[in-house]
């Protein structure tokens, strides 16, 4: 693995454990951190260099050295301080920025966070991400997680076998499921079992199948899995997740 000089803006939960993460990777660290007693937890804590200031200060950004940097990351709690930061860094020549942008006003398609001169090459937001994770599991209430890859093309389901199951009982290898499917692996009694063609599905277990999105409703019903719809959601708090969550319902009607 190639290592890269990485300067991270916030020492927050999420700002520490990607430091945390990367310094484990043995990358070149620079943390920046304006709180006191955040500067001094991840002082303590990570193996890296933090330095005490904000990142939106040329001095502060010129002391971490932003010219021979690789990748600049702004999570502070301010998306404004996040998105100023990325675009200093971009004049002094970061070829990456990442910046945490919440605040809907600025997430959803905005001008302003898309144009190319403010300097953001990506924007994270983990009210959103989180928003959609708890969509994919309103979508699939039969499934323990929900996963999607390749563009939404394909998808990951975790599912628990109950005894009426028509599959309880018998080899992969003897399964019909007409629709292509992989059966990743198979939980029994906390052990993960990576399955061959003989072995078998038992009452309890837990599957996780990959399949065509578009084919996995008739893979649930092979299994013995109904999926049904729910019609009525109740959100409790009106916080930024409340938010995402009621609008992704809400194009869902």
């Amino acid at each position: 693995m190639m290592k890269v000089r990485v300067v991270i803006i916030g020492a927050g939960k999420v700002g520490y454990n990607i430091a945390e993460i990367l310094s484990l990777e043995n990358h070149d660290i620079i943390v920046i951190e304006k709180d006191e007693e955040r500067y001094k937890i991840v002082q303590e804590n990570l193996d890296v260099k933090v330095i005490n200031g904000s990142g939106s200060s040329t001095a502060v950004l010129l002391e971490a050295e932003i010219f021979e940097t690789d990748l600049l990351v702004s999570v502070t709690q301010s998306d404004e301080l996040n998105m100023i930061a990325c675009m200093l860094a971009k004049q002094y020549g970061v070829p990456k920025t990442i910046s945490r942008v919440r605040n809907p006003e600025y997430a959803e398609g905005n001008k302003l966070t898309n144009s190319l001169t403010l300097g953001i090459d990506l924007i994270i937001n983990p009210e959103k991400v989180t928003a959609l994770e708890i969509m994919q599991l309103i979508e699939v209430p039969e499934a323990i997680d929900v996963e999607y890859f390749a563009e939404g093309k394909l998808q990951f389901l975790e599912l628990v076998i109950d005894k009426k199951s028509p599959v309880v009982g018998k080899a992969l290898k003897n399964i019909d499921f007409v629709y292509r499917c992989v059966i990743i692996g198979i939980s029994r009694k906390g052990k993960m079992i990576i399955p061959r063609g003989n072995d078998k599905i038992l009452e309890k277990d837990i599957i996780f199948v990959l399949a065509k999105t578009k084919d996995m409703i008739h893979i649930e019903k092979a299994i013995g899995k109904k999926r049904s719809k729910i019609k009525s959601v109740m959100i409790l708090g009106g916080s930024r997740i409340a938010y995402y969550l009621a609008k992704s319902l809400e194009k869902k009607k």
